[in-house]
């Protein structure tokens, strides 16, 4: 919540520079807030020799200067009680938010997972593109983990941008690793690809305060496992009844030949296959990852899987290298 002092006026004054047809002139208001200011139209007219430019009033006793003045306080009125609003909804008071809800103008807090929904929708439409399927699936994850947090935690559907704070980012990562149960590294790619929502609200004025300022998430080092030369030939030679079990060994073998990842090998074709001037079989493709070109060699244990599966149904139909689409079904 802001804690710090702020400058806030209200004035009413004549608009001196154009004159109506029956010779009034039209009174405006002007809310100043931390010096910035918005003018808005008070949709009423008064004579110049009947204003009162010190006080912002109306001059005189008569029932119409007093009704006139009873409106323009009731206008006041209304200012202030959009402020007081906006400050216990903890969102930034300013001066032409403060004019848009005084002239009925939706000047309502774009929400968190409103502005996701808006995101997710515009990178599906670059799918296959300039984005990948399985960042898409990671965006729309984030998006399931957001949702269920705010009707968790808030009881809520949706929450302004302005509550997103060090707070729900403390909340948000506690939920994940004790609802949720993801792991350090898994919760700091979800708040990551949060990060990159909230960065958007900043860049479109949406939110003045990064909530990620002086936070820092950063991924544990994982040694991860792999397999010794008598585990790749104890699978090597291990048969499996199932033919769905076989193909799942040969794919996965080819990803350990070619350190290729599961996602570059279901995208690999024969025209990825190239023979060099020592008639040495390799493969170049592009990574979806990083998107740099790799020259693999094609070993003996790799070169026996293509073979395998040269007339295979499935890649003539799918015209690949590899049955991948039989494990996808």
């Amino acid at each position: 919540m802001k804690t710090e002092k702020s400058t806030f006026r209200i004035l009413f004054y004549l608009k001196r520079t154009k004159t109506l047809n029956n010779g009034e002139l039209t009174i405006f208001m002007r809310i100043t807030v931390d010096g910035e200011r918005a003018e808005i139209s008070t949709h009423q007219s008064v004579e110049s020799h009947l204003w009162n430019q010190e006080k912002g009033i109306v001059k005189g006793v008569s029932i119409s200067s007093k009704q006139m003045n009873d409106y323009l306080e009731h206008l006041k009125l209304k200012v202030y009680r959009y402020k007081k609003e906006l400050e216990s909804d903890d969102q930034e008071v300013t001066a032409r938010t403060l004019g848009d809800l005084l002239q009925g103008k939706n000047s309502r807090q774009k929400g968190l997972v409103e502005l996701f929904l808006e995101h997710n929708k515009s990178c599906r439409e670059l799918v296959g593109k300039d984005i990948a399927p399985a960042t898409m699936t990671r965006y729309e994850t984030t998006l399931m983990h957001v949702n269920n947090f705010n009707q968790t935690k808030y009881r809520q559907q949706d929450l302004p941008l302005q509550s997103v704070n060090h707070e729900f980012l403390n909340n948000f990562e506690h939920y994940l690793k004790t609802v949720r149960n993801c792991g350090h590294n898994t919760t700091v790619k979800y708040i990551r690809n949060l990060r990159k929502i909230i960065r958007m609200a900043l860049s479109n004025n949406w939110l003045k305060k990064d909530p990620f300022r002086n936070i820092t998430y950063r991924l544990k080092e994982v040694n991860r496992a792999y397999l010794t030369d008598p585990e790749l030939k104890l699978l090597i030679n291990k048969e499996f009844s199932n033919e769905l079990l076989r193909r799942v060994k040969d794919i996965f073998l080819f990803s350990c030949f070619t350190g290729l990842a599961f996602s570059d090998v279901k995208s690999l074709t024969r025209e990825n296959i190239t023979i060099d001037i020592n008639n040495q079989k390799w493969l170049r493709t592009k990574r979806k990852k990083t998107g740099n070109t790799s020259e693999i060699p094609l070993l003996n244990v790799p070169t026996a899987i293509i073979k395998k599966y040269e007339n295979d149904p499935i890649c003539l139909l799918e015209q690949k290298l590899l049955p991948v689409g039989a494990i996808k079904k």
